[in-house]
């Protein structure tokens, strides 16, 4: 039960990671708005995560921080 949870929490943060970085890719660097993908905002960041930046760009880091201290292992990638 502990390692499927850790590696669940793993995976939530890896791939919440991921989707912060393909939204800076899109937003920033390829110059693509807002409104060509607002299912990413609306559901997501705003939704789910009430959009609180602190929570949006923390999350991980907790997460990881989390499971070092339980599990005794950095679980950076799944």
């Amino acid at each position: 039960m502990k390692k499927g949870l850790s590696t669940a929490l793993a995976w939530w943060a890896f791939l919440h990671l991921v989707l912060i970085a393909f939204t800076l890719i899109l937003l920033e660097v390829a110059g693509v708005p807002q409104r060509e993908f607002p299912w990413l905002f609306e559901l997501y960041f705003d939704q789910v995560l009430r959009g609180e930046r602190v929570i949006i760009f923390g999350l991980p880091i907790v997460i990881w921080i989390a499971l070092w201290s339980t599990t005794g292992k950095p679980r950076v990638f799944p």
